[in-house]
């Protein structure tokens, strides 16, 4: 994902900030994300987000934030991840 969908994604999510939280996995470290609630926190240097899982209080008020932007995302357990980096497989 470029820097304009990620602008896109934080301008959607930034009026339910509150009842969000985020975990990022940085494509420059390898150990496991945490929580983190503070937006500005997870969305900076986004050239380096290799995915992204937001948790909401109202899960179908953030699919549908996502959705009308048209970003792709999973639903991963509680939480929805968007990815911004798909690290190629190993084919054997």
């Amino acid at each position: 994902m470029n820097a304009t969908r990620w602008h896109e994604l934080y301008s959607a999510l930034e009026a339910i900030r509150t009842q969000l939280d985020f975990r990022r996995k940085d494509l420059r470290f390898d150990d496991a994300p945490n929580w983190d609630g503070d937006i500005y926190h997870v969305f900076g240097l986004d050239q380096f987000i290799e995915w992204m899982e937001i948790r909401a209080q109202i899960v179908t008020a953030l699919e549908e934030k996502i959705a009308a932007i048209g970003i792709p995302y999973e639903k991963i357990n509680d939480a929805i991840r968007v990815y911004g980096y798909l690290r190629p497989t190993n084919k054997a």
